[in-house]
């Protein structure tokens, strides 16, 4: 049995290699790559798969591209195909082509015969009358992936060590954390921001919204070896996602994976958590966002305060937690199970 997997690979994490393997680890399963070029050029690979696997499939940078890929779909059908699709987000995070983007996932999801879902309000987002299609299946956790947790240094002193890593981009609301923190020039925090710019004109503009020093940036990518040993410096990960588009979040996955705690805001994976160990917030516009994530930041200086371990003790449970219910191994039998579905 093929499975067409698109795509096939994501050098910026390692979600799509952990579902890949795991695919391929079902008896008699093998995955070959999919994509647009592949369908034109015939190749026997795809046109002899079984199931057509989509990520992100909504996703296009230009017009040209949400047409042909709107046009593959039903051809796919027509073949036999039967279709996949993993939803991730709400919307595409990509500006100025909401229209095509929301067009192109409406269709995907009338084709597919299943749709995945990472976080249980995922299926809200679905405007399908046959349930049955929808599949809930647990964002793997990223255990061991990129090496051993590394014990944390001890520090003598209060400061919260606050860390924001992945590519900069603007959707990721990095300029909103940052007047957040230039507000609290007089508490004891200090803020890294790690990752690549997705241009140097992104990086400028970052640069000149610091207004204090307990900003640092380190443009650059995270190494995938050295991921355990950095996350190890710091005491929570904040990631001020756009509750507008994001649905799941596989840097909190990963950070738990490796044994530190988030504040985030309520995005579909932390509602489905049933360990706590972490800081959350909402809000409905621009305003309510700054001020909740800095009333939560301050919270998060006074429990240093109080209890200097508490976010490491945190960082613990919620590694314990998604080892459990995050497991490789779960995941593989529910992947076995849609494989295997007369529904699917």
């Amino acid at each position: 049995m093929k499975i067409a997997f698109t795509p096939y690979i994501n050098t910026e994490n390692q979600y799509i290699h952990i579902i890949r393997n795991l695919l391929q680890e079902i008896e008699g399963v093998e995955v070959v790559p999919f994509s647009i070029k592949s369908v034109l050029l015939l190749k026997s690979s795809v046109w002899r798969s079984q199931f057509i696997w989509l990520n992100w499939y909504e996703s296009v940078t230009n017009e040209f591209m949400a047409i042909v890929r709107l046009i593959v779909l039903p051809i796919m059908k027509i073949f036999g195909k039967r279709i996949i699709y993993v939803l991730h987000n709400k919307r595409t995070h990509k500006p100025g082509f909401n229209f095509f983007s929301a067009l192109l996932q409406k269709v995907t999801i009338h084709f597919s015969d299943v749709i995945i879902v990472h976080s249980k309000i995922s299926e809200e987002e679905i405007p399908i009358k046959k349930r049955s299609k929808i599949k809930y299946i647990p964002h793997p956790n990223y255990c061991g992936i990129y090496g051993s947790i590394i014990p944390k240094p001890k520090f003598n002193d209060d400061k919260l060590r606050l860390l924001f890593f992945g590519q900069l981009k603007p959707y990721k609301n990095i300029e909103l954390l940052i007047d957040v923190v230039n507000e609290l020039e007089n508490s004891d925090i200090e803020l890294t921001i790690m990752g690549k710019p997705e241009s140097n004109d992104y990086k400028n503009k970052l640069k000149n919204y610091i207004k204090n020093d307990k900003i640092n940036f380190i443009f650059e990518f995270i190494e995938d070896k050295r991921i355990g040993e950095t996350l190890s410096q710091y005491d929570l990960v904040v990631l001020p996602y756009n509750l507008e588009s994001s649905l799941n979040s596989g840097t909190v996955i990963l950070a738990f994976s490796y044994a530190i705690s988030v504040i985030c805001p309520n995005i579909g994976t932390i509602n489905d958590l049933e360990e706590t160990s972490f800081l959350t917030y909402t809000y409905t516009n621009r305003s309510e966002h700054l001020g909740n994530l800095k009333e939560t930041i301050l919270a998060a200086t006074n429990l240093k305060r109080s209890h200097n371990r508490i976010f490491e003790e945190w960082g613990e449970a919620m590694n314990i937690y998604v080892s459990k219910k995050h497991s490789h191994v779960e995941i593989c039998d529910k992947l076995e199970e849609i494989i295997n579905s007369k529904q699917s």
